[in-house]
């Protein structure tokens, strides 16, 4: 039996951590009020620390997906479902910024296969300065 610094109660010693007066539950507690006290550090250090380990966030990244495939799926599933507006509003956004990008897009979709990039990108232009010039007569 061992007791606890902070609540004063008697655990037993699987209930601490190693080397710690405070048992798991204190210790937890504590952790989290510091991160909800402090989320600007917190952000700051997760991005230093992400910064500093890309490939090793990324595989934890891909690991954990893999290993969790369909519950990640069901979770994005119901994200995407949720968030219908934003998505449409992101994904607006995208076409307005990226109009060459958008029409190779289609492009690419109704090209024949093994067509070269560069044709299909170049379509894609030659299909937007048609299309501006087309909205600049009817103005007219």
């Amino acid at each position: 039996m061992k007791t606890c610094s902070k609540c004063g109660e008697d655990k037993e010693g699987g209930e601490f951590y190693k080397k710690y007066s405070q048992c798991k539950m204190c210790a937890r507690d504590q952790s989290a009020k510091w991160r909800k006290e402090n989320t600007e550090k917190k952000k700051a250090a997760n991005a230093a620390w992400y910064k500093a380990n890309k490939e090793k966030a990324k595989e934890s990244r891909r690991a954990r997906y893999e290993a969790n495939r369909p519950k990640e799926k069901d979770l994005h599933k119901k994200w995407r479902a949720a968030n219908t507006e934003k998505i449409k509003h992101y994904n607006l956004k995208w076409r307005t910024e990226n109009p060459v990008k958008h029409r190779a897009c289609g492009l690419r979709k109704r090209a024949p296969k093994g067509t070269p990039e560069i044709i299909i990108e170049t379509q894609a232009i030659n299909n937007l300065i048609r299309h501006t010039i087309q909205q600049q007569e009817k103005q007219l």
